[in-house]
Formats: structure tokens, C-alpha cells, sequence
């Protein structure tokens, strides 16, 4: 007998009778036959922390669409296919599949990585002519995370210099 194929099938018994017994038939038996199918989710590097998000790339082999959930969501979360990493530590995510009317389940996989402190670089631009007796002003700094600066002068403040030296 050959395998079924997924989708609708019926089954009905048959015996053609014989040796004193009658010709009968058993009542039709109707079932669905679903397709097996499995989630592709290679694993995840790991990586600083990052304020992007990540996309998420797993596939099912039926070509139905796969959902993620974070099992660390003090330390990752997951919207849509998208991943953001909001703390250090190990970060867990799980992609299903459900199924359908054509597939069972797929059997959920699930990879974890880890999350470190990234490095940043602070960058100054320049300040154009300081000179002395300016009121205060705003030092262009960025910091390659995007957090906020904070600018403190290390040289202490020292009494003005004579207008004409000697």
C-alpha cells in the first residue's frame, strides 16, 4: 500500500463474502492526513549590545510563516521577526510554527547567545577660536552609543593672563 498523501482521505471496508458468509461493508471512515514539517533557525552569534534590531531568519520547510518568542525578556524581546537587545546576559528565543489544515506542527527550536558591554568611543568636534572672557558654552560631543555625555573639565580654573606681557 502506498504512503498517503497530506489532505482528505476516506476509508471504507470491504468483504466480497464467502464459506457461508454474506457480502458486507463497513461504514466510511473520513480523516485528514497531515504533512510533517520542520523549523530551520540557525544559530545566533554572540554580540554587544546594540540599539538596532536584529532580524530574525527562521524557516519552515512547508513555507508556512514562523513566529519567535523571547524565554529572556528582561534581556531581549522579539516584534514580529525583529529582535532588541535591552540588557546584558544570555538572551533565549524560541521559533514555532503551528500548523494547519496541511501540516501538524513543527517541533519548536530554540537558540540562545550572549550579550555583552559594547565598546563606544566619545568624539569631539572641534571648538572654533575658544578665547578667554566667553560666557559659557556647549561642547559638541557625541558618544557612538547615542547615551548622553556628560563634559567635565579636568585643568583647574587659573587667574587671567595679563592683557600685554613685559
Amino acid at each position: 500500500t502506498p504512503p498517503l498523501g497530506h489532505g482528505p482521505h476516506a476509508i471504507t471496508a470491504y468483504y466480497s463474502g464467502g464459506a457461508g458468509s454474506d457480502l458486507s461493508s463497513s461504514n466510511t471512515l473520513q480523516f485528514s492526513a497531515r504533512s510533517t514539517q520542520t523549523i530551520t533557525f540557525n544559530a545566533l552569534s554572540d554580540r554587544p549590545m546594540d540599539p538596532l534590531p536584529i532580524p530574525l531568519t527562521a524557516v519552515a520547510d512547508s513555507g508556512l510563516g514562523v513566529s519567535y518568542v523571547s524565554n529572556t525578556v528582561s534581556v531581549c524581546k522579539v516584534t514580529s521577526n525583529l529582535l532588541t537587545l535591552i540588557g546584558i546576559g544570555q538572551c533565549s528565543i524560541t521559533a514555532s510554527q503551528p500548523g494547519n489544515s496541511d501540516y501538524q506542527a513543527a517541533a519548536p527550536v530554540t537558540q540562545s547567545f550572549n550579550i555583552s558591554v559594547a565598546v563606544q568611543t566619545i568624539h569631539f568636534t572641534d571648538v572654533l577660536n575658544p578665547s578667554l572672557g566667553l560666557p559659557p558654552f556647549e561642547i559638541p560631543v557625541q558618544a557612538s552609543s547615542l547615551l548622553p555625555v556628560s563634559v567635565t573639565s579636568i585643568t583647574p580654573l587659573s587667574p587671567r593672563m595679563p592683557s600685554s606681557v613685559g
